[in-house]
């Protein structure tokens, strides 16, 4: 979240935001967050995660579009951590900011379980579940239609280009290859058995797993229009991230995953051959971000640090994210 709606955000917002929930300042506690402000509350004993957006990132109807999406969900049986009602019977309170804008505050069930972060974690059995949970969203999209008027963008609408608002003017090299990509990306047919509305952050780190295995998706903030391969890109693309042999882990990954995906959704098996362009995309969001949210000649952040050291000159090289042939994995697809 930017500087300066982190200065405007005061005890007496966040105190008004519980209040709607019919809970105190006393019951709440700060877990963090990077884009958002989020706690964890008490309503009449139960927990709860209270999630405070401000209306420049996500404004009303955005919010209004992600609930209405994973309680669509949540009522179809997807391990989703559903959004809850305030007081007033609404998924969505505004609390006034000060300057003309808000803090959007919305509630969700807490979901149990921990995440799992080291590769060691994740075993084929759990990665298969990982795939059905994502195969079992892409076949709840193709018949969603939104309860209300309010929707969530397309990936490539201007909202969610968090490449190029946030890339600096000198990096002209890496602007061109995402707008070549881009436009790669939005020639593709959007079909509504390979596109839809979904995720679009599924990663490990929005996965919860509980102690008998379960899992739970959450964090839906960056919900949107897209093709389905996007959402397993992204899957991929962070579950390699942090390794030193990104493509072992993907090769360990890819089977399981789209055994179960496989289960749960009908994919054609020819959409694989897009994924090094997903990727690519993905990669050079990430490197846009780091950029608006980082000093990157001074970064401290371990995975961060490790993530940056030469990616400007394999983008610039036009170098894949993986070296793979991902049309090798089509019979788990079909």
């Amino acid at each position: 979240m930017e500087e300066q709606y982190i200065q405007r955000f005061t005890p007496a917002m966040l105190a008004e935001a519980l209040a709607h929930y019919g809970a105190t300042p006393e019951s709440a506690h700060d877990l963090g967050g990077f884009e958002n402000f989020i706690y964890h509350f008490e309503r009449e004993g139960q927990p709860y995660i209270l999630r405070l957006a401000h209306s420049s990132r996500r404004d009303h109807d955005l919010i209004q579009a992600e609930v209405d999406w994973i309680n669509y969900l949540a009522a179809q049986g997807v391990p989703v951590a559903a959004a809850i009602r305030s007081d007033q019977g609404t998924l969505v309170e505004a609390i006034d900011d000060g300057h003309g804008e808000a803090f959007m505050a919305t509630a969700f069930e807490l979901a149990v379980g921990r995440v799992y972060r080291e590769s060691d974690d994740w075993t084929p059995a759990l990665y298969e579940r990982y795939g059905e949970l994502l195969g079992s969203l892409h076949a709840l999209t193709q018949d969603y239609q939104p309860p209300t008027a309010a929707r969530r963008p397309a990936w490539d609408d201007p909202r969610m280009d968090y490449a190029l608002s946030c890339l600096p003017a000198s990096e002209v090299a890496i602007a061109e290859r995402y707008k070549a990509a881009k436009a790669e990306a939005q020639s593709l047919p959007r079909d509504p058995h390979a596109y839809g509305l979904l995720h679009y952050d599924a990663h490990k780190a929005n996965i919860l797993v509980s102690e008998d295995v379960h899992l739970t998706l959450i964090d839906f903030d960056d919900a949107a229009y897209a093709h389905f391969i996007f959402d397993i890109a992204i899957v991929i693309y962070h579950s390699t991230a942090a390794v030193a042999d990104r493509e072992a882990e993907a090769a360990k990954l890819l089977p399981p995953f789209l055994t179960g995906y496989a289960r749960r959704n009908r994919l054609d098996p020819a959409w694989l051959q897009q994924l090094p362009l997903f990727l690519k995309l993905r990669e050079i969001d990430l490197y846009g971000v780091i950029h608006r949210d980082f000093d990157v000649d001074n970064i401290e952040h371990p995975r961060v640090a490790a993530f940056m050291e030469g990616r400007k000159e394999r983008i610039e090289a036009g170098k894949p994210y993986l070296e793979m042939d991902f049309e090798s994995y089509k019979q788990y697809l079909e």
